[in-house]
This record gives structure tokens, C-alpha cells and sequence, in this order.
């Protein structure tokens, strides 16, 4: 597939917008249990330095963690990154910054692509998170018939297609506590996982935190 991803600025409009935006919204009224005041995912990142992602509904590998940046009551920057036990290594492969938004969510975008995080449960003093994901990808192809039904013109006719990946669930537990079993943020993960299938990385005796060294 030709597939060639241009660097442009684009203010979403038409029909994939509304959809991410919907889900966002459904989303946001069960993060409302987490909000005090503040911006849940500040409550979390002011509390955690790193948070190491136990369980997923999308792609996960072996003790794959973010790694808090900076941060302050607006956003937070976010690496992402595993440690590699067997070379004794760290591969990092993302550099985000969050924008932390007024209905308890927080976002990112760059390039035409955008996500959206919302925050569905937390544990006590933030020690865990169960957080669902939206993402949207722009691609700009003149090989259509290769793209999923995800994926819609926007315009139609311009050949720039804006592909909307669903939501994707985690379960994240910061670092001081990747050892303790996070009872309530495991139930509500499952409950809200339905019956979507998981990634499950709780193997971590060899997994350390991005401030340790071995």
C-alpha cells in the first residue's frame, strides 16, 4: 500500500470527529467517580513519576511503562518505553504531550493525528488507573480499497482519510506499587474489558522501574 502520512494542520470537522467525540463523552460520565476537583490524570502524574501498564486491549509488550517528563496543572509529558531484562536495556519510542481538558480527560494531537484519554477509575492515593483510549489516524492514500472500514474521506473526493481505531483499555499501577495487587482497579478493568480480549504482562519479577538500575 502507497500510504504517504503529510505533516498539515487540520481542524476536524464532518463525520469521524463526532464519533471519537461520542465515545469520549459516554466515557467521561463513568470518569466523573474519579474527579475531585482536579484533573484526574494530574491527581495521578502528581503522585507518579511512572506508571507501568499491567493490562491492555491494544498491542503490549513485556514491562512496558510511561515515564512522567514534566508535568503541571495544565498537561503532562509522557515517555513510553520497556525495559529489556535480557540485554539489561530501555527502549523508548514515544514522547507525548497530554493536554489536561475541563471534562476530566486529556489529549494529544499532532499532524492530523489525535487521541484522547479518559480516565474510567482510580485507586486509592492514585496507586492504579483504569483508563480508556481513542485514537485517530490521518493518512493521505490514493489506494483507498486498502484502508478498513474504519477509516472515512474527509472531505470526500480529497483522498485524505481519517481512521478511527475505536477504544482501547488499560490497566496502569504506578511504581511503588507494580508489586501490590490493585484489587479495585483490577475489578473495574474487567468490567469494563466486557468482552473484548486482553494483554496481560504480570510477569514482572525481572521488570524494573525507569528510576531503578540493575
Amino acid at each position: 500500500m502507497n500510504v504517504l502520512l503529510k505533516i498539515c494542520v487540520v481542524v476536524f470537522t464532518a463525520t469521524v470527529v463526532p464519533q471519537c467525540r461520542g465515545a469520549s463523552r459516554e466515557k467521561s460520565e463513568n470518569a466523573a467517580e474519579v474527579t475531585t476537583g482536579e484533573n484526574p490524570f494530574y491527581e495521578f502524574w502528581d503522585k507518579n513519576t511512572a506508571a507501568l501498564i499491567l493490562r491492555s486491549t491494544d498491542s503490549l509488550t513485556p514491562c512496558q511503562w510511561y515515564k512522567r517528563v514534566q508535568h503541571d496543572k495544565k498537561g503532562v509529558t509522557l515517555l513510553t518505553g520497556s525495559y529489556i531484562s535480557t540485554s539489561r536495556r530501555w527502549s523508548w519510542t514515544d514522547n507525548k504531550h497530554w493536554t489536561f481538558n475541563n471534562n476530566g480527560s486529556m489529549s494529544w494531537s499532532y499532524d492530523g493525528d489525535s487521541s484522547e484519554k479518559v480516565m474510567l477509575h482510580q485507586g486509592p492515593n492514585s496507586a492504579c488507573a483504569v483508563v480508556a483510549t481513542t485514537y485517530v489516524m490521518k493518512i493521505e492514500t490514493s489506494e483507498e480499497d486498502d484502508l478498513g472500514n474504519e477509516c472515512t474521506e474527509n472531505p470526500p473526493g480529497s483522498k485524505v482519510f481519517f481512521c478511527d481505531y475505536g477504544t482501547k483499555y488499560e490497566l496502569i499501577v504506578g511504581k511503588d506499587h507494580k508489586t501490590t495487587k490493585a484489587k479495585d482497579c483490577v475489578e473495574d478493568y474487567e468490567t469494563k474489558l466486557g468482552r473484548n480480549q486482553d494483554t496481560r504482562k504480570e510477569d514482572i519479577d525481572k521488570c524494573i522501574d525507569p528510576e531503578e538500575s540493575r
